[in-house]
C-alpha cells in the first residue's frame, strides 16, 4: 500500500493477523508466506522486514498469546485476590476467548498437534507452554496457601483441563457445555485446595 507507513510492531501485528486467518482458511501448512502477506495487503518484502522466517513467524504468534494471557491476567488481578475469584474468572475467561476468536484457536490447536511430528515447532511449543504454566502457576501462588508441589500439581491439571475444554468446543461450539466444565473444574480445583 503506498502511503502506509506503519511502524515495525504495527507491520508485525498485521501480518500475524493475517496470518491467523490464513492459517485458520488453509491450514497452518498451506499457509505460505506470500499468502500472509496478500493478505494483510503488503508487499512480500515486508514479511522478510518483519520476520525472517515463517517460523519466527509461528514463535511471535505463541509469544502473543502469551501476552494476552498475562495482560488478561494482570487486568483482572486486583479484581481476584482469593483463589475462587480467580479460578471462576480466569478459567471462565479462557475459554471465553476461544468463544470470541474460534479462527485463533483452531491455529493454536492446529500448531499443537504439528508440534508432535515436528521438531523445530515442538521447541516453539513447549516454550509457549513453559510461559502459560508459569503463569497460572504464579496466580495460584499469590492466591492461596498451598505448597509449590501442590500448586505445581494444580497448574498442570488446570492447564491439560482446560486446553480439553476448549479442543472439545471447538469441535461441539457447545457454550453451556464448555462453561460447564469450567464451573466444575474451578470447584475441583477449590477441593484440592482446602484438602
Amino acid at each position: 500500500m503506498a502511503g502506509d507507513r506503519r511502524s515495525l510492531a504495527e507491520r508485525r501485528e498485521q501480518l500475524l493477523d493475517a496470518a491467523v486467518e490464513v492459517m485458520s482458511d488453509k491450514g497452518v501448512r498451506g499457509a505460505t508466506t506470500r499468502s500472509i502477506t496478500e493478505h494483510a495487503g503488503v508487499p512480500h518484502g515486508a514479511f522478510h522486514y518483519c520476520f525472517d522466517s515463517k517460523d519466527l513467524l509461528i514463535r511471535a504468534l505463541l509469544e502473543r498469546e502469551i501476552e494476552r494471557a498475562r495482560s488478561d491476567e494482570a487486568a483482572g488481578a486486583e479484581q481476584t485476590k482469593s483463589l475462587e475469584q480467580w479460578l471462576n474468572r480466569a478459567l471462565a475467561g479462557r475459554v471465553r476467548q476461544a468463544m470470541e476468536v474460534p479462527k485463533r484457536e483452531i491455529v493454536l490447536a492446529e500448531l499443537s498437534q504439528l508440534g508432535r511430528t515436528s521438531p523445530a515447532l515442538a521447541v516453539h511449543l513447549r516454550w509457549e507452554r513453559e510461559r502459560y504454566m508459569e503463569a497460572v502457576h504464579e496466580a495460584i501462588a499469590a492466591r492461596s496457601d498451598l505448597d509449590d508441589s501442590a500448586v505445581r500439581d494444580m497448574t498442570s491439571l488446570i492447564v491439560a483441563s482446560v486446553a480439553g475444554i476448549v479442543d472439545v468446543w471447538l469441535l461441539d461450539r457447545n457454550d453451556d457445555n464448555a462453561l460447564t466444565s469450567v464451573a466444575l473444574l474451578a470447584r475441583a480445583c477449590l477441593a484440592l485446595a482446602r484438602q
